[in-house]
C-alpha cells in the first residue's frame, strides 16, 4: 500500500475511533448542533513552510493544492516542496535551483476560462474601451507592449530569467490538469496566474512530456488526483477517506479532457527566443 493511502488509513481510523470514544450520537448531536453547520463556506487553514533546518520562513493558503516537487513562490524566492503534512499544517522545503520568476499581483492561480479569454483578446486588440480613462488607458498601452515584446501574440511559451513561461489561456480547472501532468513528470511546475514556469534547465523533459500529452487519449483524471497532499478544501472533507477526496477532487477541480490540444498549442512555441 502506498504510504500516502497509508497514512490516510491511519487518520481515518483516528476519526473513528475518537468518534467511538465520544460516543457517536452525542458527537454528531454536536456537530449539527454548532452554530458552523449553517456556514457555506470552508475558511481554509494557512500552512507553515518550514526550510531545511526547521526555520519557519512564512505561511500559504490551504486552499491551493500540494504536491512533493512542486515549486512555489515565498519570501522572495523559489523553494521546492519536499513533504506535505496535511495532520500539522505543515510544508517541508528546499531552497530551488534557477532564476526567480516573476512576481504577478494577486491571486496565483488563474480566473475562469472566460474571464481569462477575455483578457487576452484585450491584450491583443487595438481599439480602447470607451470607460477606460487616461490613466487607465496608459496601463493598458504598457500591457500591450509587454504583451508583444514577450512574443506571447505568436507564441505561447516565453523565456524570463532561466525559466519557462507557458501561457495556455486556460481557467483555473484545466491549469490544474497541466500541472500536475507536468509533475507526474518531476517537472516541478510553478503557478503563476495565467502562466506556469518550469525551469529552462528542463526544456527537454518538457518537450516530451507536452509531446506525449498531445499524443495520446487524456490521463486519467484520479491518477492526477491522487498526487494531490491536501485534498481536504470544502468544510466537511475532513470526514471522507481518501478514496472519496481523489474521487472529489478530480471531478471538481481537473478538466482533463482539453490536455491534448492545450499540449499541441504549447509544442508550437518550441523553440522559443530568448527574452
Amino acid at each position: 500500500m502506498p504510504r500516502r493511502r497509508q497514512q490516510s488509513t491511519v487518520r481515518a481510523l483516528n476519526r473513528i475511533m475518537a468518534t467511538a470514544a465520544e460516543g457517536y450520537p452525542s458527537a454528531g448531536e454536536r456537530l449539527l448542533e454548532s452554530r458552523d453547520i449553517f456556514a457555506v463556506f470552508m475558511s481554509p487553514d494557512e500552512y507553515k513552510v518550514i526550510a531545511e533546518g526547521g526555520r519557519a520562513i512564512g505561511q500559504v493558503p490551504g486552499e491551493n493544492p500540494f504536491t512533493p516537487g512542486e515549486m512555489l513562490m515565498l519570501a522572495g524566492r523559489r523553494w521546492r516542496i519536499v513533504e506535505v503534512d496535511s495532520e500539522r499544517r505543515e510544508l517541508s522545503v528546499r531552497p530551488a535551483r534557477g532564476g526567480n520568476p516573476p512576481v504577478f499581483g494577486g491571486d496565483l492561480r488563474p480566473p475562469s476560462d472566460g474571464v481569462v479569454k477575455e483578457m487576452r483578446r484585450v491584450w491583443e486588440d487595438l481599439a480602447f474601451p470607451a470607460y477606460l480613462d487616461e490613466t487607465a488607458k496608459q496601463l493598458l498601452v504598457e500591457a500591450r507592449t509587454t504583451y508583444d515584446r514577450v512574443g506571447l501574440r505568436s507564441a505561447s511559451i516565453a523565456r524570463h530569467e532561466g525559466q519557462l513561461l507557458l501561457f495556455p489561456w486556460v481557467g483555473q480547472r484545466r491549469q490544474q490538469a497541466l500541472i500536475l501532468a507536468l509533475a507526474r513528470d518531476e517537472l516541478e511546475p510553478a503557478q503563476l496566474g495565467v502562466a506556469v514556469a518550469v525551469s529552462a534547465d528542463k526544456e527537454s523533459a518538457l518537450v516530451e512530456t507536452l509531446t506525449g500529452l498531445a499524443g495520446r487519449a487524456p490521463p486519467d483524471a484520479l491518477e492526477l488526483a491522487e498526487l494531490v497532499e491536501n485534498k481536504e478544501m470544502e468544510k466537511f472533507d475532513p470526514f471522507l477517506g481518501e478514496e472519496l477526496l481523489t474521487i472529489a477532487w478530480a471531478r471538481d477541480r481537473i478538466d482533463v479532457e482539453g490536455l491534448p490540444d492545450m499540449a499541441l498549442r504549447l509544442l508550437a512555441g518550441f523553440p522559443v527566443v530568448q527574452r
